[in-house]
């Protein structure tokens, strides 16, 4: 059902972005030479803000965390 979810969710946002390439494109056909807008200030969207990379947790950890966490990784694989 997750995948299904994600799937419906990509459609959406390619025909959203394809809608807002065409309504700029038309857009800035009207405007001044070098005055044209950039596709977030035409329409803004909310994934248009960065979105922080999924790293499981990671970059919340401290270097002494990370070490730790490897290591009671390598003990639980016998490596």
């Amino acid at each position: 059902m997750v995948a299904w979810n994600e799937d419906r969710t990509a459609d959406r946002k390619h025909v959203a972005e394809v809608v807002r390439a065409v309504g700029l494109r038309l857009f800035n056909l009207q405007l001044a030479k070098g005055k044209s807008v950039t596709p977030h200030e035409f329409l803004p969207y909310p994934w248009d803000e960065e979105e922080t990379p999924d790293d499981g947790g990671l970059s919340q950890m401290t270097p002494e965390e990370k070490k730790a966490s490897l290591e009671k990784l390598r003990e639980l694989t016998n490596w």
